[in-house]
């Protein structure tokens, strides 16, 4: 049992830093086209994306899903938070305040929300046999 949970924690913290690596790469590249300042392959924008943004993806990602998003379906849970994340970014950017706490505010608007939307009783059911926890 101890394993299962560290194996889906482990594969959580993958996906949120491979999600967040992508989801700060693109607020800051959308950055870039308004402002003609950060060019796509820059070493900056890559190097913050891996850095700061995969790192966080990879800590809130399973922190998120564990606390407020057990009943939510996976793909669901990254795909909303992912969009809540670069739409945070993007106001961020839009009223010139702090993107990566905006990116944080709108991930976990999205998750908050995700958990107040999905019914507990919509997860899918269980093979006879197996347990739920």
């Amino acid at each position: 049992m101890i394993l299962r949970i560290l194996l889906v924690t482990l594969g959580l913290s993958v996906a949120g830093a491979i999600v967040g690596t992508a989801v700060g790469w693109a607020v800051l590249v959308s950055w870039g086209l308004f402002d003609g300042v950060i060019a796509v392959t820059d070493p900056f924008v890559v190097e913050f994306a891996f850095i700061v943004a995969g790192r966080m993806g990879a800590v809130l990602g399973p922190v998120a899903a564990w606390l407020l998003m057990r009943h939510v379906p996976i793909g669901r849970a990254i795909g909303g938070t992912a969009l809540g994340t670069f739409a945070g970014g993007i106001a961020g950017i839009a009223l010139v305040i702090d993107p990566v706490l905006s990116g944080m505010a709108g991930f976990a608007a999205a998750a908050v929300w995700l958990r107040a939307a999905t019914p507990r009783h919509s997860r899918a059911r269980l093979a006879p046999g197996s347990s739920s926890d």
